[in-house]
């Protein structure tokens, strides 16, 4: 184990400021008091009928916009690229709950960045990222994509823990098949390195070839998924114990109730990853001149001529009611064929086949299954089974509310080839007990494994999806209140 020692006094300073900080007072007392004010305005203390009456609309409308948060998704916070504050394969998230900043590990960018809780870029760190030296860099304004041969982060926590490593945070380096822990020393402004550890194997303290989500206990040890069990590690890498996980092959999400006062408190939740789902798609290839017609459900398109674009054809097909609109992408495969695939409402099904007319062809070029989804497990420390959670659902991402114990699903059919945007949110009680669904519609990608993150201070998931390059993203969305769940 290599240690890097510097100053962290200062650091520990801050952070404890940051966990002692109170909440600002709630706005609406504010409007009240402004409100209040108005009426005795003129001096008087009975004010005349019709200005109560337009006083009263205010506090409506005031109630209206300062009651509720806005429950819809900021905007992508960090759109694809390389640049400082652009994601390039986004593969976990966590946060800080002390100061509420938000870490991203970007796998195809080999570095970590990190933004503030309402999404603005603070730093980012990784090999040769700031100017492509093979050495660990801190950079601000200036980024560049790092040494993935040397970094290649795919899963990263935060210890909100009491210990003494609070606030320090674990990455699991693809690279080298090893986690490192990493400190910002806020003298020099840089992250360090403090300590390595791990190595590919089987054996006590290796990690086989699979997802190694990473979670901290309430102790601050710090527990990584590996093939069939978790493995248990100190806060200076010693390797502690491992409890063995029966049935499950690969853990790609790992969560650990750390809330004292929850009747769940130090179980695991493990996300096992779906396993054979297909969304079917067939091979179109059109006539060489004219018009074709393509039929689906005993529903037919307007003619197509032949020199139509992709984008046209799919305009055609999500006009017939027995597709709909998000079911179905065209693209281009050579010039004169184009492959359909089926998604959204009509992903991971055996779907018929298109007839086409017009001298046009199709062909199933991959069938659609079901398959298997995801598998959600309650565990008791000990690694036994307690009870499967959303289990109707497909569950492919997972993180939890530090301070309530709850649950936070990213739920997804579909997940190899899942159209963005066909994710729902879903908080679930430490009981199994759906509370909210959300979301839908407006999860940019395809969140999976350790891609969720709740935020205290902020009170928003932080969801990251790395499907495909111009599908890097990361949002923040609010809870809303308690509402109707999916049948």
């Amino acid at each position: 184990m290599t240690f890097h020692h510097h100053h962290r006094n200062q650091g520990a300073s801050l952070r404890h400021q940051a966990r002692s900080a109170k909440a600002p007072s709630s706005p609406r007392t504010g409007n009240a008091a402004t409100l209040r004010a108005a009426l005795r305005a003129k001096g008087t203390d009975a004010p005349s009928l019709p200005l109560l009456a337009l006083l009263a609309l205010a506090i409506a409308a005031l109630l209206a916009l300062t009651a509720a948060p806005t429950y819809a998704a900021t905007p992508n916070f960090c759109p694809p690229g390389s640049a400082a504050g652009q994601c390039n394969g986004p593969e976990a998230v966590a946060v800080d709950q002390a100061s509420g900043n938000v870490f991203i590990a970007e796998g195809n960018n080999a570095r970590v960045s990190e933004f503030d809780s309402a999404g603005h870029f603070l730093r980012a760190f990784g090999f040769g990222v700031s100017d492509g030296a093979e050495e660990l860099e801190t950079c601000t304004t200036a980024c560049i994509g790092g040494a993935g041969f040397l970094f290649r982060p795919v899963a990263v926590a935060v210890d909100n823990s009491a210990g003494p490593s609070a606030g320090d945070l674990y990455v699991f380096n693809g690279a080298n098949a090893s986690v490192e822990k990493y400190s910002f020393n806020s003298l020099t402004a840089k992250f360090e390195l403090l300590l390595t550890f791990g190595s590919e194997g089987t054996g006590p303290g290796q990690f086989g070839p699979s997802s190694h989500p990473l979670a901290v206990g309430s102790s601050g040890s710090l527990w990584v998924g590996d093939v069939e069990r978790l493995e248990q590690f100190s806060d200076v890498g010693t390797f502690l114990s491992e409890v063995a996980l029966g049935g499950a092959v690969e853990t790609v999400a790992l969560a650990i109730d750390i809330d004292s006062a929850s009747p769940a408190f130090k179980d695991f939740y493990t996300l096992t990853p779906p396993a054979g789902e297909e969304n079917e798609v067939q091979t179109v290839t059109r006539p060489a001149s004219g018009s074709y017609t393509l039929t689906f459900g005993g529903q037919t398109t307007v003619p197509i001529a032949a020199s139509a674009t992709p984008a046209e054809v799919q305009q055609f097909l999500e006009a017939l009611p027995s597709i709909g609109r998000n079911n179905v992408r065209v693209t281009a495969q050579e010039s004169t064929i184009d492959q359909v695939g089926f998604g959204g409402g009509l992903a991971a099904t055996d779907v018929e086949q298109i007839i086409p007319s017009g001298g046009a062809t199709v062909e199933t070029s991959t069938q659609g299954s079901p398959g298997t989804p995801g598998v959600l497990s309650k565990r008791k420390p000990n690694g036994e089974l307690l009870e499967t959670l959303d289990a109707s659902g497909h569950p492919v991402a997972l993180a939890l509310d530090p301070t309530t114990g709850n649950l936070f699903v990213s739920d997804q059919p579909a997940t190899k080839q899942a159209f963005p945007g066909s994710a729902t949110l879903l908080e679930l009680k430490s009981s199994g007990e759906k509370v909210r669904a959300f979301a839908t519609g407006e999860v940019m990608g395809h969140p999976q494994g350790n891609a969720l993150a709740f935020g205290n201070t902020a009170q928003r998931i932080y969801v990251v999806s790395s499907a495909g390059e111009e599908n890097s993203a990361a949002q923040a969305f609010a809870v809303p209140p308690p509402g109707p769940l999916p049948g």
